[in-house]
């Protein structure tokens, strides 16, 4: 537990301009969403522009990949965050219950929440590996830890976390940084 702990701490250098853009969620509320790679994820630059799936609790089809985020309000906020990987078998993302759910809990106690939709390996017809998912997820904790003081995090208190086959991503990203 202390090796994960201490990975997920771990800063790491990001250089790169990452596009970011404001959609709406349920309730009407907009959501700040952060596309990790600029100009598509490396290799699949020709694929960023594909649309994403989406039906009631899942996504898929995710060629570019992005993080969610999910503020607390001023009064609760306490300048921790965690970065979320929704489960799915690495087929789709369980996006409801895995991720705007578990955001919206953590925002209830202060914690800042970051989504991450990662590209899937296992989903049918996927020209993705199991790196990839882990690149997603690197460049998620890298870019978080970086732009901390845009959310008023303190970096020593962002952690990682994952649901299912996202647990399972969340432990690769502890234990292979870069």
């Amino acid at each position: 537990m202390k090796r994960f702990l201490y990975l997920a701490l771990v800063t790491l250098p990001f250089s790169e301009i990452v596009s970011i853009q404001l959609v709406s969620a349920q309730g009407g509320d907009k959501k700040q969403v952060v596309h990790l790679w600029p100009g598509g994820a490396p290799g699949f630059e020709s694929r960023k522009n594909e649309p994403e799936q989406a039906k009631d609790w899942w996504v898929k089809n995710i060629h570019n990949p992005s993080l969610t985020v999910y503020q607390p309000s001023k009064e609760k906020a306490n300048g921790s965050a965690v970065i979320i990987c929704p489960g799915g078998g690495h087929r789709e993302l369980v996006f409801t219950a895995e991720g705007q759910d578990a955001a919206e809990y953590f925002n209830s106690i202060g914690v800042t929440a970051f989504v991450l939709k990662y590209r899937l390996f296992r989903e049918e017809n996927s020209p993705y590996k199991r790196e990839h998912a882990l690149q997603d997820g690197q460049r998620a904790m890298r870019f978080v830890r970086q732009q901390a003081s845009t959310w008023n995090l303190d970096n020593t208190r962002i952690g990682l976390m994952g649901f299912s086959a996202g647990g399972e991503l969340a432990s690769w990203i502890a234990f292979n940084s870069p």
